[in-house]
């Protein structure tokens, strides 16, 4: 990008008088758009489009962008380039009028790395972060809580019943046994003394249930498969496929 500068008295520079034909008919093309009609920055490409960063009332990393060229009967074309939403935006929406959702894989207590995210993103009060289990708050509470009993399967089947086995999204720690990252297994455990009878029950509730989503943590990556998104480093926005490029790992 190449920036330049102007006088008090908003004269163009001596390099900007060589492009005035068209920054001049852009200005007037803007003039109902923004009260200071002046770019603060300006590049062109090769295709002979120049691209104007308008000097409007905002900060200067969302500033929108528009860009001109004579056409083909010698008027003005122009198109304004969609800007990237801010962090805040990306959490909250443009009018960022509503709580955003987050959903993350396991912390095991390291909550210094939430605080990182919502430092970077600006989080509010009311934004809710979904963690998918081993949080660390009640983790070594003994192997004897690790598993559901077979009462807590029997009242998530019945209520899965009541809602003719059909959900949007499910959330779970681990995955359903067909599902398992396999690539990531620590070879110093022998995987013939883990416990996959959570797996393999979730495995019988996949095959039978119509949802949209599934989350799940657990396995310390990062994948999607189908509809199941396996989570750990990163954190997104929850049932949205939007990139907020931000991983722990």
């Amino acid at each position: 990008m190449k920036n330049y500068y102007y006088s008090q008295t908003y004269e163009l520079t001596e390099e900007l008088k060589a492009i005035r034909p068209i920054l001049s008919a852009a200005v007037d093309y803007q003039r109902d758009f923004d009260e200071y009609l002046l770019p603060d920055s300006y590049w062109t490409d090769n295709r002979g489009w120049l691209y104007i960063r308008w000097n409007v009332k905002s900060d200067t990393a969302v500033m929108p962008v528009w860009r001109y060229k004579i056409g083909a009967n010698s008027e003005i074309v122009a198109e304004e380039i969609p800007r990237k939403p801010s962090k805040e935006e990306l959490l909250h929406g443009k009018n960022s009028d509503h709580a955003a959702v987050l959903v993350t894989g396991d912390t095991h207590g390291k909550f210094e790395r939430l605080l990182i995210f919502s430092q970077r993103f600006g989080t509010r009060k009311d934004d809710l972060m979904i963690i998918l289990g081993d949080a660390g708050i009640n983790y070594y509470g003994g192997k004897d809580d690790e598993q559901p009993s077979d009462v807590t399967k029997a009242y998530v089947e019945r209520q899965l019943d009541n809602v003719g086995w059909k959900v949007d999204v499910v959330l779970t720690h681990t995955v359903p046994y067909k599902y398992r990252p396999v690539e990531v297994f620590l070879r110093t455990i022998d995987q013939d003394t883990v416990d996959l009878s959570t797996e393999k029950w979730l495995g019988d509730i996949e095959e039978r249930l119509v949802y949209k989503k599934w989350y799940a943590g657990h396995y310390h990556t990062d994948k999607d498969i189908d509809k199941l998104r396996i989570m750990y480093g990163k954190v997104q926005l929850f049932m949205n496929d939007t990139d907020l490029k931000f991983s722990f790992v």
